[in-house]
């Protein structure tokens, strides 16, 4: 319950042989490998129970390796009975798979933003005929949010598809949604900028469904649903888009724990006052509608006196003032910008248990105010620039239990002291902060924050790994090689290519993770114009596409060719090795030799290709990417050393994506 699986190689959770009776509740995976973030794999894993977990995506990343299979939830192999998936949020490009022998399991109240399906297993003896013994082993999917649809390979579909009611004798579909004539619009779920699919009053899935239920995910909800316009009227029921609110002091009167109110685009010339409390366990939130990305449009000044309120997704600017004052318990302030204010961002004034997460404050007299006694508060992954009086200011009586990690600061005055005892906070310059443009790749706050993401309330671009050096390398009648290089970062390759004048693309991939990238095609048709292109997916996000090239194949068949690979030679010294001293530094040339500071190294890299028994590595001051992995081992009493030169920090970062960042397979001394 309330963990997180994240950056790992093959699986976030595996439940695996004799794993019975497991509750997995709560929990939340994102950017886990070649599997995904929860994997059942034994036909003894059994009546297990996966409930409201999260599952953000898994791709791309290092650890994919480039397989296509790292879903949010699902099995390989023969799967025992029972295991449920109930009210999760699969928000992967890949959300769920299982084979046919999943049996006796109920799908309910999930919402799968990506792909699903079930596949045929190619086991012996372990088709569905050979395992599922009668009705009651079917498989049930009912009351989600499908928005990719459901594909079923081998085992055809009524014309109604996922989205009807209907049953074979495997698997039985009832009250699921799937986009189609009614689009996600039409249905009129809460707010999918947030991931919340419950059903506002005047959906027209609300009761629709087979034996009067409602179509789609949440068929049993978790607390009401209301919004609030500035052309709304407080004669409206306020539990639709439709039919807001009109004022804010109307929409917060009667808010009761669980309870989310949507607050829509508009100028607000009153304050956002939450006075009512909600509770730890279903707190009252309150979130600007459709997200984050319409700065500007939701700016009312916040005041939260109530308990357990949670405020998301708001920007205020260009005020006197505060912008959020809070004097309630266990307050929640995430992904909110404030800038160009002439008072604080947040100020909490006996306020115990506030947390301040992904916000971006800028341009304040003080980014956050800690007073009188508002104690054990947390601020994570922000971003704090250009506070005049101060970035975040605890009073003596609030230091008790203040926790501060993954922050980037920058301005004047810092206290860099007290950044350097925060885990993960940095001081550097951010970039642009106009709330109208993503964070750049090489902004220190680009991977910041928790999982490898961006700090603040503003997402990150993606470095392009640039395609370079592309070839035809080989060509005959009916093939072709193509090779290409990836300078800037590992990726992915994949050709794209089709007879020139035609639609339909032929792909070609290479999953491998690297720099240098081929592909083969096969099964071309002789003396034919072909027109391909080069797509790459890096290993942190990025990707990047050629433009359209051609070649034409050969009309004569290919005639086979012998080639020769000319036999290179090296000689070994006569004198035994003489230990030789390194220099790396961030600022170094690795086509330098690294035997003095000033002919430094750019790279940890570099080093390790070089190190020979004896021989010692010396890291400047900063930050390096690469693992130390030296190629050779050292001997006994000629060990191979790294460590930092001087006093400053040396440090190996993997950007979050590179692991393990020291490896020494059968390396010794």
């Amino acid at each position: 319950e309330r963990c997180s699986f994240s950056s790992t190689t093959y699986a976030g959770l595996l439940l695996f042989a004799w794993a019975r009776w497991n509750l997995m509740r709560d929990n939340y995976g994102c950017l886990n490998g070649a599997r995904g973030s929860m994997l059942i794999n034994h036909k003894d894993a059994h009546d297990n129970l996966f409930i409201r977990n999260r599952f953000d995506s898994s791709a791309p990343s290092i650890r994919e390796g480039g397989w296509r299979y790292h879903f949010g939830v699902s099995t390989y192999g023969h799967v025992g009975r029972r295991n449920h998936i109930v009210g999760n949020i699969m928000n992967d490009v890949q959300s769920f798979r299982c084979k046919y022998m999943f049996q006796q399991t109920i799908l309910e109240g999930n919402v799968m933003v990506g792909a699903a399906s079930t596949v045929p297993c190619s086991y012996p003896n372990q088709q569905p005929k050979d395992v599922f013994e009668g009705p009651d082993d079917r498989i049930i999917f009912r009351t989600n949010v499908l928005l990719k649809g459901f594909a079923t390979a081998s085992q055809p579909q009524p014309e109604s598809g996922a989205g009807g009611n209907w049953l074979d004798d495997y698997k039985c579909f009832v009250n699921n949604f799937v986009p189609g004539e009614m689009t996600v619009e039409d249905a009129r779920f809460a707010d999918p900028a947030w991931l919340d699919y419950r059903l506002q009053a005047d959906s027209p899935l609300k009761g629709s469904g087979l034996g009067g239920y409602d179509i789609g995910g949440y068929g049993q909800p978790r607390g009401r649903i209301f919004y609030v316009a500035p052309d709304g009227d407080d004669a409206n029921p306020g539990t639709s888009e439709r039919q807001p609110f009109g004022t804010l002091a109307k929409a917060t009167a009667d808010l009761q724990p669980g309870d989310t109110l949507y607050v829509m685009a508009g100028k607000w010339l009153k304050p956002l006052v939450v006075s009512n409390s909600g509770t730890a366990e279903a707190p009252i939130t309150v979130r600007a509608h459709a997200g984050f990305w319409a700065f500007g449009a939701c700016e009312p000044v916040v005041r939260i006196s109530g308990d357990g309120v949670v405020v998301e997704g708001f920007t205020m600017y260009g005020r006197e003032g505060d912008a959020i004052t809070v004097t309630g318990d266990l307050a929640t302030i995430r992904e909110c910008m404030m800038a160009g204010l002439d008072g604080a961002g947040i100020r909490a004034t006996g306020a115990a248990g506030l947390s301040v997460e992904r916000c971006t404050i800028t341009g304040t007299a003080v980014g956050v105010a800690l007073g009188h006694g508002s104690v054990a508060a947390t601020v994570r992954d922000c971003v704090f620039a250009d506070n005049r009086d101060g970035a975040v200011i605890v009073s003596d009586d609030s230091a008790a239990g203040f926790l501060a990690s993954n922050n980037c600061y920058w301005g004047e005055g810092l206290d860099a002291e007290r950044i350097a005892t925060e885990t993960g906070s940095t001081i550097g310059d951010p970039g642009p902060l106009d709330g109208d443009t993503a964070v750049s790749w090489d902004s220190p706050a680009a991977t910041l924050a928790m999982y490898g993401r961006p700090a603040g309330a503003q997402p990150a671009t993606s470095r392009e790994p640039g395609i370079a050096d592309i070839e035809v390398a080989t060509l005959a009648d009916d093939a072709a090689v193509i090779t290409w290089r990836t300078p800037v970062d590992d990726t992915t390759g994949t050709v794209l290519y089709r007879v020139k004048g035609t639609e339909d693309w032929q792909r070609q991939e290479d999953r491998a993770l690297g720099t240098v990238h081929g592909a083969g095609l096969l099964g071309l048709t002789p003396g034919t114009e072909y027109e391909y292109l080069i797509s790459a997916s890096g290993r942190r996000g990025g990707s990047d596409q050629s433009d359209v090239l051609t070649f034409t194949t050969a009309d004569q068949p290919h005639q086979p060719a012998t080639y020769h690979v000319e036999v290179l030679t090296f000689t070994t010294a006569d004198q035994p090795h003489q230990p030789a001293t390194y220099h790396v530094e961030v600022d170094g040339d690795d086509s330098a030799d690294g035997l003095t500071e000033a002919t430094a190294w750019a790279t940890v890299r570099r080093a390790c290709a070089a190190v020979l028994p004896g021989d010692e590595v010396l890291l400047g001051e900063g930050s390096y990417h690469h693992a130390i992995a030296p190629l050779c081992s050292g001997a006994e009493g000629r060990r191979i050393t790294f460590r930092r030169a001087g006093q400053g920090r040396a440090i190996i970062d993997g950007l979050n994506v590179v692991a393990p960042l020291v490896e020494l397979p059968a390396r010794h001394y």
